[in-house]
């Protein structure tokens, strides 16, 4: 049975675990965040859904290993990309120019060195820096 004062003694350990959470939870890393975007703007142009919603599924999943990334944020970024493409006329091929650009951004750190994926997400993969 559980009386007042067990309560109490457990919420600053409670605190405590949440904050050491949030101190270990590191900025997500650019190349990962660009491959969401062109998925998000690729899910836009391919199904017809609004930007917002694959950027919530997105923004929750990516939420679990980094610090907190909106899905406002993400749709905001997917829009301007959407734009950028309706505004070079880009039409037809935006899904394949779209796909490349992720599938290059996850696989390769430049045009000739792949990406490591031993320990992906691992706190040394983690980004220390917010993204600009």
């Amino acid at each position: 049975m559980l009386n007042a004062s067990s309560t109490t003694r457990n919420q600053p350990l409670n605190k405590l675990q949440g904050v050491r959470q949030m101190v270990s939870l590191k900025y997500c890393p650019d190349w990962l965040y660009d491959c969401v975007v062109a998925q998000i703007a690729i899910d836009f142009i391919l199904y017809n859904v609004e930007v917002v919603i694959p950027a919530r599924k997105f923004s929750m999943g990516l939420s679990e290993k980094y610090q907190s990334l909106s899905a406002e944020e993400l749709a905001s970024s997917a829009e301007l990309v959407i734009r950028f493409l309706a505004e070079n006329q880009v039409n037809e091929n935006s899904i394949d120019l779209l796909c490349g650009f992720g599938f290059f951004r996850f696989y390769y750190i430049t045009k000739t060195r792949k990406r490591s994926f031993n320990g992906l997400f691992n706190a040394s993969k983690k980004s220390d820096s917010q993204r600009n």
